[in-house]
């Protein structure tokens, strides 16, 4: 840490969080929506709140979250590398 704020300054520390906190509201608010909207949907099909249920919305939260998050992180990782 003594290292980066010797070479690259005092807010080097903190490239890249702007887009984080961008990126974190988000893709919780997507993840959860669609975890909710598909575990509503399985509970129609199948065997109500089982363990299935619940891991299949959550897999499919979070592939839509990281699916649709991911041009955010792509530029929190560009900025983070960005030495200017």
């Amino acid at each position: 840490m003594k290292h980066i704020v010797n070479t690259e300054g005092p807010r080097a520390i903190f490239k890249g969080l702007g887009p984080n906190i961008i990126g974190v509201a988000p893709s919780r608010a997507i993840y959860f929506c669609t975890y909710s909207q598909v575990k509503s949907w399985c509970n129609q099909r199948i065997t109500p709140d089982t363990p299935y249920v619940h891991i299949i919305s959550s897999a499919c939260g979070g592939f839509i979250s990281c699916t649709l998050t991911n041009p955010i992180w792509f530029i929190k990782t560009r900025m983070q590398l960005d030495k200017r």
